[in-house]
């Protein structure tokens, strides 16, 4: 009977120290201590808000060419043979996407002559596993 109600005080202990923590930290969000320009916290719920860091965010987003092809309904790239190197193009071919430092005569024969004439690739988990597969 004692180990119940010794396991029911520490039950009870935990959830108070876990209230408390919790609290604290709602406090310390809502007086806004170490906020920027930029951040504001919401009245209705207590969570931040950071305008700038979303605007640094999403045009981060934006810049990153994987990220904003995969957003175009269809994803693809292009794979060629530029100075005995593998280099990674977009689907129009013509949009850089990435240097590789895969030797071309280092792949087999069947696989050279269709980066000659541009091997196409649909899929960002597509492109990845060729470029894991001939890599190292």
């Amino acid at each position: 009977m004692k180990k119940f109600v010794y396991g029911i005080g520490f039950f009870v202990m935990f959830l108070a120290l876990g209230a408390g923590f919790y609290t604290s930290y709602r406090i310390g969000a809502s007086r806004g201590s170490g906020r920027s320009s930029g951040e504001t916290v919401s009245e209705a719920d207590g969570t931040w808000e950071t305008e700038a860091w979303e605007t640094a965010a999403n045009s981060a987003v934006l810049d990153s060419h994987a990220v904003e092809t995969e957003a175009k309904s269809v994803v693809g790239y292009i794979l060629k043979e530029e100075n005995n190197r593998v280099v990674v193009y977009c689907a129009d071919g013509t949009t850089l996407f990435e240097y590789t430092d895969i030797l071309v005569s280092d792949l087999p024969y069947d696989l050279q002559s269709q980066l000659r004439e541009g091997k196409e690739i649909s899929g960002t988990a597509q492109l990845y596993s060729f470029l894991e597969n001939y890599s190292s």
